[in-house]
């Protein structure tokens, strides 16, 4: 199996470096292979579609990735519900 996307987090540039080249090894060693090209740092940084900002303190989701993930989260509601239809929940909370 590949990992695409992981995320990891310090206060201070060479953390997050050093984080990095670790990473790799800590998935090889559970049978998991890295995608280098995905190896990026920086104070904004796009994971599973969404952007983090740091500088500005913010998260933006894509309008399309937003739909996708509301539609995933309606599936798992009728998954654990164990109803059909969602068409009794609201949707401003989806």
């Amino acid at each position: 199996m590949t990992v695409d996307d992981w995320f990891t987090a310090a206060q201070q540039l060479k953390q997050v470096i050093a984080q990095m080249s670790q990473m790799p090894s800590v998935f090889e060693s559970i049978g998991f292979t890295m995608q280098s090209d995905k190896y990026k740092h920086g104070q904004q940084v796009l994971f599973l579609g969404i952007l983090f900002d740091s500088t500005t303190m913010t998260v933006r989701i894509d309008a399309v990735v937003a739909k996708s993930f509301r539609l995933e989260f309606e599936l798992y509601l009728v998954v654990l519900i164990g109803h059909h239809s969602t068409s009794h929940i609201h949707h401003s909370f989806i």
